[in-house]
């Protein structure tokens, strides 16, 4: 053992008042004890530096004085107080030796007292090393503690983050797989919209040209339009004409019919004047026949007598005369009668095979015309009846077309309408998931704050734990320093001050290792923070590059989806010039049908009037024909008449002439008188057929006359439709002009409908394409069906280990906290404790008086 040098001082060098005032019996003034006091009072507390204190020791130069400590000496029990005092009466005898044992006795005193202290502090120690080392065991505990849920995060982190990682990689895969289909998607639909651009441009083009189209066709159809138009003015001035000449005929005819009745009124008068007169006359001559057949009869009544006999000797010659004569005149009147009408019949068949071949002639003539305009009428009815079907039909298609389309663009609308929806629900999503990881962030980085403060309150107190080593250290030293010559006692201290030191030691060795697993800890955590900052900024990262991939996406979508709704909106613009333009040509078309169907009707009325024409004309044929026969039939009458009346003339003559050779013969025939009464009856009654024949004859010559009237009107009539027939041909040469304009105008239309067909079919593709497009975009709502299933499962998935995590942060922050509130009330507890020490009354030359460590209070 080395020791530094110092000067020792002896007993003998101690002054006498230091020894009085150190020895314990002594009892300082109370001046004294408030001026020490009053010392100890204004000393500076809070100057805590190592300043030396004045000694109060004897010596002058203030040396260190060690003095030995001696262990008292145990008293027996036995022993008495007197006998000690006679011992020590006995012992000490001498003024010095007292002195010297009383220096003693204070000095063992002040030893006993500081011993004492050294234990008391020595326990405490052995407490506070206790109480460490238990917060060292829980310190331990709780690092393990901490590693485990350390190790148990990281697992959890990275278990989570490989799962992120997979399912991020799905997703990465899954929407490099839809993108590729969409990218194969839109260069489809590139395609197609070049083809349906290409396609527009040549539709533009022959949209292009179809204005021109229509104004040739328009300027043709209004040329026609004009001309029909004029042609029908004059159709209706001629008809205006003939209506004119229709009321002026039928004005002429009404006056010549009432002329012709008063003239035949007239006839009539003068027909009946002349039967009375001679209705008179025959009376008058019947009133003298009958006078004068009175006068015969009684003549003849006289004469009969006298002539029966030469009357029936005579009779039956003259009846078989008279048979002869009638056999004669039978046989004549025959072969007269059946030449007359051998003559008769060959002039009527000949007029009827002259009049039938001309009314062939005619009927194949107008049969071959009206089968013509027939033909034409029936084909151009049919190709208007045709084309109006297919005109309606194709209407109807494009009706229902425009229907589907608006159907279609409807549910496009609702499907992009649903797409926006899910775009702004997964905005509505990713802006959750930003704000629940802004909150995760947040309560990740209070956490790693709270885990920074518990470092740095553990670190305070291992700065203090350190500042008290530091200071104990010092004491030990000072006390190894002042205990070096002690015997007994000094060893015991060493041997507690080598186990102190070894504990020290141990300490320090677990301080250093709690420093390095500190340091490694703090490593670990910001590698930790490091792999979670960088996870989270790679998860970030790519979530933030999905997001602007998808954003992008959703936008280039949008911009397509802008680009089809304005593709959408040409073509609809397009299809409604396109619709406009054929509304306006079906409206022309259905004009130019109207006016075509009133030229047909025009046609048709003027055909009905050329047919009524024609059917009049052969009324009037076979009227003059039948009038003709009547004629004949009335001339051979006539001429019977005639011949009769020249028979029963020469007859009557004859009769007269036998009459007078009657009367001549009176007497001679008187038997014959019955027979020639009968033939003179006979007689006036065909003098009465005469008469009334004559009557007849002259009614039917006036008929006659009548008929040849009617006759020449009737071919006068026959020349005016003839004309009239004249104009209507070539009203049907303007008619087929007008069939060729019409045909010229059915080409157009079918060239349109052509145009309409190749128009049908584009939309048709177009359709196709839409429906392609729906079931591509049902795909693509299925992907973003199960990819928002996906999410929602990751959502749960985060929700719930949120909730674990923040169920497991829970329980050892309370921990924390109380760990926390513990430290914080001990380094309370320590800095209260560490006050400036009171003035010691003994060893005020001690170190400890220069240190402020916690052990002072003891002292």
């Amino acid at each position: 053992m080395s020791f530094s040098k110092a000067k020792i001082q002896r007993f003998n060098d101690v002054k006498k008042k230091d020894i009085f005032a150190a020895v314990p019996g002594t009892t300082r003034p109370v001046s004294e004890k408030t001026k020490l006091k009053t010392k100890v009072e204004k000393a500076n507390h809070c100057n805590q530096a190592l300043d030396k204190a004045k000694s109060d020791t004897a010596s002058s130069q203030s040396v260190p004085c060690f003095r030995t400590p001696q262990l008292l000496r145990k008293k027996p029990k036995l022993t008495t107080n007197q006998t000690s005092k006679a011992k020590s009466t006995e012992i000490f005898n001498n003024e010095q030796n007292l002195e010297a044992l009383k220096e003693k006795i204070v000095e063992c005193e002040n030893k006993d007292s500081y011993i004492k202290d050294l234990t008391q502090q020595l326990e405490d120690f052995k407490i506070k090393i206790n109480r460490i080392e238990n917060e060292a065991r829980g310190i331990n505990t709780e690092e393990d503690r901490f590693e485990q849920t350390i190790e148990n995060l990281k697992n959890e982190h990275e278990n989570k983050i490989k799962i992120m990682q997979e399912e991020f990689r799905l997703r990465l895969s899954d929407t490099i797989s839809i993108k590729d289909k969409i990218t194969m998607q839109l260069l489809e639909l590139k395609e197609s919209v070049l083809s349906y651009n290409t396609e527009m441009k040549d539709l533009k083009s022959n949209i292009s040209q179809i204005p021109n189209f229509y104004e040739k066709y328009f300027e043709k159809y209004r040329i026609t339009i004009n001309q029909k138009q004029a042609d029908i003015d004059e159709k209706e001035n001629l008809l205006k004409i003939l209506e004119q000449n229709t009321i002026e005929m039928q004005k002429q005819h009404s006056l010549e019919t009432e002329k012709l009745m008063e003239e035949q009124q007239i006839e009539m008068q003068d027909l009946e004047f002349e039967m009375l007169k001679t209705m008179t006359e025959l009376q008058k001559e019947k009133e003298v026949c009958a006078n004068k057949i009175k006068e015969t009869e009684e003549e003849m009544m006289k004469k009969v007598s006298e002539l029966r006999n030469i009357f029936e000797s005579d009779k039956e010659k003259i009846v078989f005369e008279s048979e002869s004569k009638l056999k004669q005149m039978e046989e004549i009147m025959q072969k007269s009668h059946f030449n007359t009408e051998k003559e008769i019949e060959q002039k009527i068949n000949k007029l009827e095979n002259e009049w039938k071949n001309k009314l062939i002639l005619q009927q194949r003539q107008s049969d071959d015309i009206l089968k013509e305009c027939q033909a034409i009428s029936e084909y151009n009815i049919i190709q208007c009846e045709v084309e109006k079907n297919n005109i309606t039909k194709e209407l109807k298609e494009n009706a229902e077309e425009l229907k589907r389309l608006k159907l279609n663009y409807g549910e496009t609308l609702e499907n992009f309408n649903q797409l926006k929806n899910t775009y702004k629900e997964l905005k509505k999503e990713l802006n959750l998931k930003k704000e629940q990881l802004d909150v995760i962030k947040k309560e990740l980085q209070n956490e790693i704050l709270d885990y920074k403060k518990q470092l740095n309150q553990a670190l305070k107190e291992k700065v203090a734990y350190e500042y008290t080593i530091k200071n104990s250290q010092v004491t030990i030293d000072v006390l190894k320093r002042r205990l070096i010559h002690s015997d007994k006692d000094v060893e015991q201290l060493k041997e507690e001050l080598a186990e102190c030191e070894k504990r020290l030691l141990q300490y320090e060795q677990k301080n250093l290792q709690l420093t390095s697993d500190l340091t490694q800890a703090k490593l670990f955590n910001e590698e930790l923070e490091m792999q979670f900052e960088s996870s989270i900024k790679l998860n970030c990262t790519d979530i933030d590059n999905m997001s602007e991939h998808l954003l992008k996406e959703v936008n280039d979508y949008k911009r397509e989806v802008i680009k089809y709704k304005n593709q959408i909106k040409g073509e609809q613009n397009l299809k409604k010039e396109i619709i406009q333009q054929l509304h306006d040509a079906y409206d022309m078309i259905n004009k130019l049908n109207i006016e075509f169907e009133q030229a047909e009707n025009n046609c048709s009325q003027f055909k009905f009037e050329v047919e009524q024409s024609q059917n009049e004309l052969e009324d009037y044929h076979m009227r003059e024909m039948d009038w003709n026969i009547i004629k004949d039939k009335l001339e051979y009458t006539i001429k019977e008449l005639e011949d009769l009346l020249e028979t029963k003339v020469l007859e009557v003559n004859i009769m007269k002439k036998e009459m007078v050779h009657f009367k001549e013969n009176t007497y001679c025939n008187c038997e014959s008188s019955e027979y020639y009464q009968q033939k003179v009856k006979e007689l006036e009654d065909d003098q009465k057929e005469t008469g009334n024949i004559h009557k007849r004859y002259i009614e039917m010559s006036g008929k006659y006359d009548v008929l040849a009237w009617k006759y020449e009107e009737l071919e006068a009539e026959n020349l005016q439709n003839r004309m009239k027939l004249m104009k209507l041909s070539d009203d049907q040469a303007d008619k087929q002009a007008l069939k060729e304009k019409y045909d010229n105008q059915v080409t157009i239309c079918n060239e349109l409908e052509n145009n309409n067909e190749d128009l049908k079919e584009e939309v048709e593709r177009r359709l196709k394409e839409e429906s392609s497009l729906k079931e591509e975009f049902t795909k693509l709502k299925a992907e973003r069906d199960a990819l928002l299933n996906k999410c929602q499962l990751l959502e749960s998935q985060l929700k719930q280990q949120t909730l674990e995590n923040e169920n497991k942060q829970r329980t050892p922050k309370k921990s924390k906290k109380f760990i926390d509130e513990e430290n914080y009330s001990d380094t309370k507890k320590w800095i209260k404790k560490s006050k400036h020490p009171k003035d010691d009354k003994e060893n005020l030359s001690s170190p400890n008086r220069t240190l402020n460590s916690p052990l002072r209070e003891r002292n």
